[in-house]
């Protein structure tokens, strides 16, 4: 159920708070929240593993580099087939 209320412009609407602001904007800042986290903690596990792995594993300098970017490629490539995904679907879903 809609409620007519007269708003002037956009920032009035803003400032009575008709939009809202609720349970599910609470829940929904807590998980991207954590999914930062997450992913700050993968890089940041990467600086302090690499060199003990080089030292385990007697890794010359060119296979240190490929270990330490392979994380970034990935990171990248899943969010072009993501977005590539998303857009075939919008495609897929207009015809």
């Amino acid at each position: 159920m809609f409620v007519s209320v007269k708003v002037d412009n956009y920032q009035t609407a803003l400032m009575n708070f008709l939009l809202g602001f609720g349970r599910f904007h609470y829940k929904l800042l807590l998980l991207c929240g954590l999914a930062l986290l997450g992913n700050t903690m993968q890089i940041l596990s990467v600086s302090l593993v690499l060199p003990l792995a080089t030292c385990e594993f007697h890794l010359t300098e060119i296979q240190h580099s490929w270990f330490s970017n392979i994380l970034f490629f990935g990171e990248h490539s899943s969010a072009l087939a993501s977005s590539q995904g998303i857009f075939l679907m919008c495609y897929w879903v207009s015809k």
